[in-house]
C-alpha cells in the first residue's frame, strides 16, 4: 500500500471501530492481538498510517515578543506495555509516554513531533526518519530516566530535543538531524555515530533533570547518575560541530583521524596558557573574540574540569576566516605539548 492508502485506511467505520479499539487496549494494557480487526505485518501489529493522537489543547506562554505555544496530543499512555507494533506512517505527536515498555516496535517515517516521554523503557525498536523534533525524549521520575537499549536511529529527526540521564546503551545514531538536541547527562556505552553529527549537547551529568518532586519528595543529585561515555564510537562522523560539557570524560571514546575540529589533549592546561598569551600578544578585535571565545565556550564554567574535548573548526562568518585561522593555529602549536 502506498502512504495514503495506509492513512485512508483508518478513515472507514471499521477502521474507526479498530483504532478506538487498538487505543483502549493500549491505555488499559490489554494484549492487541485480542482487537477484532487488527492485521499483522511482519510478526507486528499493523498500525501503520493510523492518527493516533490528535490536537487536544494549545496555549501560549509568556509575552507577545518572547512567547511559547505549548500543544497537548490526546495521546496518553501510563505504565503500558508496547510490543511488536509497526507505527510506520503513524501520527503519534504531542502524545504522552510514562513509564512505558515499548519493545520490538517499527517506527519508520512516523510523526511524533513534541512527544513527552517520561522514565520509559525502549528495546529493540527502530526508528527510521522518524520526527522526533522539540520532544522530550525519556525525562526523569525521580531516579528513573528509562533507558534506550538496542534501538537503531536512523536519519531521525532530534532537532530540538530534550533528554535527562536515560541509559543509552548498544544503540545507533546514523544520519540523523542533531541540531541543539540536548543528550544532556544521558548515559551512554556501546554506541556509535555515524555521518553527520551537527551540533548536539552531550553531558557528563545531567542539568535538565526534574531534581524533586514537589520539591520535598524523591530528591535526587543528577551527578549520582554520571554519563561515563563507555565505548562510544565517532570514529564514522562527520564532526561538524558538538559541544561537550559538565566534567565529562571523553577517554573511552573513538574519533575520526581528520575533519573539521581539533582534538585537544588537556583543557585545563591549554586555555589558560593560551588566555594569557592573547591578553599579551594580541591587539584590537582580534584580542577581544579570542578572550570571548576562550572564556565563554573553550574554557567556560562548564567546560572546566574537563580533560579531552572536540573543538569545531567552522566558525560562524562574522569572524573573518584570518582570524579563525590565526587562533586555531594558535590552539594546535600549544595543544601538541600536553
Amino acid at each position: 500500500m502506498t502512504k495514503r492508502e495506509l492513512v485512508n485506511r483508518w478513515n472507514s467505520p471499521d477502521g474507526q471501530n479498530v483504532l478506538k479499539a487498538v487505543l483502549r487496549a493500549l491505555k488499559r494494557s490489554e494484549p492487541l492481538g485480542e482487537v477484532n480487526g487488527l492485521e499483522m505485518i511482519d510478526n507486528r501489529f499493523d498500525l501503520r498510517g493510523a492518527t493516533l493522537s490528535t490536537v487536544k489543547e494549545q496555549r501560549t506562554i509568556g509575552t507577545k515578543e518572547h512567547s511559547l505555544t505549548q500543544t497537548t496530543g490526546s495521546l496518553k499512555l501510563k505504565n503500558a506495555d508496547i510490543e511488536s507494533i509497526d507505527f510506520s506512517h503513524a501520527d503519534i505527536s504531542y502524545g504522552l509516554f510514562q513509564e512505558c515498555t515499548v519493545t520490538d516496535c517499527l517506527f519508520n517515517e512516523t510523526i511524533a513531533k513534541e512527544m513527552d516521554i517520561y522514565a520509559s523503557d525502549f528495546e529493540s525498536c527502530v526508528f527510521g526518519k522518524t520526527n522526533f523534533a522539540y520532544s522530550f525524549m525519556n525525562k526523569n521520575v525521580a531516579g528513573n530516566a528509562g533507558s534506550f537499549r538496542n534501538c537503531k536511529f536512523l536519519k531521525t529527526n532530534l532537532k530540538e530535543t530534550i533528554f535527562s540521564f536515560p541509559i543509552i546503551d548498544n544503540c545507533i545514531f546514523e544520519d540523523c538531524e542533531l541540531e541543539g538536541a540536548d543528550f544532556d547527562g544521558s548515559r551512554m556505552r556501546n554506541v556509535t555515530f555515524a555521518g553527520d553529527v551537527d551540533s548536539p549537547f552531550i553531558r557528563g551529568y545531567s542539568w535538565t533533570a526534574e531534581t524533586s518532586l514537589f520539591w520535598i519528595f524523591n530528591k535526587i543529585n543528577p551527578r549520582d547518575y554520571p554519563n561515563l561515555m563507555e565505548n562510544i564510537d565517532f570514529s564514522r562522523a562527520n564532526i561538524k560541530d558538538i559541544l561537550f560539557l559538565d566534567e565529562i570524560d571523553l577517554t573511552n571514546c573513538k574519533f575520526p583521524a581528520t575533519g573539521d575540529f581539533i582534538m585537544v589533549n588537556n583543557v585545563t592546561k591549554l586555555f589558560p596558557k593560551l588566555r594569557d598569551i592573547v591578553v599579551k600578544e594580541w591587539q584590537d578585535e582580534d584580542k577581544k573574540y579570542a578572550l570571548s571565545l576562550i572564556d565563554n565556550l573553550y574554557y567556560s564554567p562548564k567546560k572546566q574540569g574537563m580533560t579531552l574535548d572536540v573543538i569545531s573548526t567552522i566558525h560562524s562568518e562574522h569572524l573573518g576566516k584570518e582570524f579563525q585561522e590565526r587562533l586555531d593555529q594558535l590552539i594546535r602549536e600549544h595543544n601538541v605539548d600536553l
